[in-house]
């Protein structure tokens, strides 16, 4: 299930770590939905990018790269 990034609060006085469930197909989401709220934003991945428990999936691991740079280039709304 997708987190309703509407939850949150407008601003946040911080700088964030984006984790937990991030794959190539949802972490733009999160990055467009977060990048102006906060001070700094990070993202943190390990499942979303594994082939198997455990072990990491090279094009997962490219595709989740590509989705994290074009969200940054996508300009701010």
């Amino acid at each position: 299930k997708a987190f309703d990034w509407s939850l949150l609060p407008t601003a946040v006085d911080a700088h964030l770590v984006l984790s937990g469930g991030l794959t190539p197909a949802n972490v733009g989401d999160g990055i467009r939905a977060l990048r102006t709220r906060c001070k700094t934003l990070s993202v943190d991945v390990s499942s979303g990018v594994e082939a198997s428990k455990g072990i990491k999936d090279a094009a997962k691991i490219r595709d989740f790269v590509a989705a994290v740079r074009e969200a940054d280039a996508t300009p701010s709304s």
